[in-house]
């Protein structure tokens, strides 16, 4: 059962229509049969959950009530005309089971379970030359993902590869057809990356994914991803050597429990001395754009860098600059003496990963993304 724009979105068999999609605005006279999919006693199938967005409900069925038709994926505002066909699956194997996993930039990210247990992930924004497989590649996981995290405009997800023997890795897309790209090969041992958190527990904020994998060295952990390679990393290895912080669960993240209030990162882990406790993190700063105070833009190059970056502060008057890591710890802070309008940085020391540029203006405060990287 879902809302969406004032009304719950449920299935319901009546004894005439069959098991078919029923709205109510919470009275007897308000609740009715959205449409009569299967004509006749037939069901509609409804293969998949009923996914809500503020206005509409989008739902995965056997269009006509059998087995051997057509895979559809429909959307409705709640009445009868405005429930439509918004897309036909015309090119799997008999699914199983289905499920609408979240809906961004118009587009609809679903994943099937098809008869022989493979698992696939696709998007459509309704027409055919903007749906697409995303990945096919999901044999090594029981279940589709309950959510998919979507960052920087790109949603990042779990795919298989036999090629030079990357196994599970994290990929990325924009939503365009074709337009793939690993995000990094985090195991580069070839082995299964397993506890990709993002399958079960994955938790976004500001920009960043924060999820559980494997390197093959540190044992399951906690890591964070901007979607770019420079900008995954693992945070700490809580439970020092090959060992899980998160408990011994095939995916590495079943004890994980994320939960943010605030800007704080809480959860559940084992260093190896306390047992099972309540952690918690500074998440990283959501970068801003420049005060609308300041007299001219900043900007950071290279981006990513390795050894040296420089910021452009143009006509501003910067006074002090503060570099934080992803743990949110100050680790550079210096006092800026100079008049210059580019002021050199050496980062040749950081380790590679995310990190946020402060510098505090006599017009205002700026806040700034860069990636160190090889």
């Amino acid at each position: 059962m879902v809302q969406s724009n004032g009304k719950l979105y449920f299935t319901a068999d009546d004894g005439i229509h069959g098991n078919e999609l029923w709205a109510s605005d919470g009275s007897a006279s308000g609740t009715l049969l959205v449409k009569d999919i299967a004509i006749g006693n037939m069901s509609a199938n409804i293969i998949s959950n009923i996914f809500a967005d503020s206005t509409q409900v989008y739902f995965i069925t056997y269009s006509n009530g059998s087995l051997l038709d057509t895979i559809k994926l429909w959307k409705s505002d709640g009445t009868n005309n405005g429930t439509i066909n918004y897309h036909s699956f015309t090119s799997f194997d008999l699914p199983i089971q289905a499920r609408i996993i979240q809906k961004n930039n118009n587009r609809i990210f679903y994943g099937l379970t098809i008869v022989n247990g493979d698992n696939i992930l696709g998007l459509t924004d309704g027409t055919n030359g903007g749906s697409w497989i995303v990945s096919d590649s999901l044999s090594s996981f029981s279940q589709i993902p309950n959510s998919i995290p979507f960052i920087n405009n790109h949603w990042i997800y779990p795919t298989r590869s036999t090629i030079n023997g990357s196994g599970t890795e994290p990929y990325s897309t924009d939503g365009v057809p074709g337009n793939v790209m690993k995000v990094t090969d985090i195991n580069p041992s070839g082995g299964y990356t397993s506890g990709l958190n993002w399958y079960f527990n994955q938790v976004t904020w500001g920009g960043f994914c924060y999820f559980v994998a494997n390197n093959g060295s540190t044992g399951p952990e906690l890591w964070v991803t901007d979607g770019t390679m420079f900008g995954t990393h693992i945070l700490s290895d809580i439970y020092v050597g090959n060992n899980s912080c998160f408990g011994i669960s095939s995916s590495g993240d079943q004890n994980f429990k994320p939960c943010i209030a605030g800007n704080n990162l809480f959860f559940v882990a084992d260093d190896g001395i306390h047992g099972s406790e309540l952690w918690s993190m500074t998440l990283l700063t959501v970068p801003i754009d420049e005060s609308n105070n300041l007299k001219s833009p900043v900007t950071i190059f290279p981006n990513p860098a390795s050894t040296e970056i420089k910021l452009n502060i143009a006509d501003n008057d910067v006074k002090l600059m503060n570099i934080f890591n992803s743990l949110g710890e100050s680790i550079i802070q210096d006092k800026i003496k100079n008049s210059s309008s580019t002021i050199d940085i050496d980062i040749s020391g950081l380790a590679n990963g995310i990190y946020i540029i402060e510098m505090v203006t006599i017009n205002g405060d700026i806040k700034k993304k860069f990636v160190k990287g090889n």
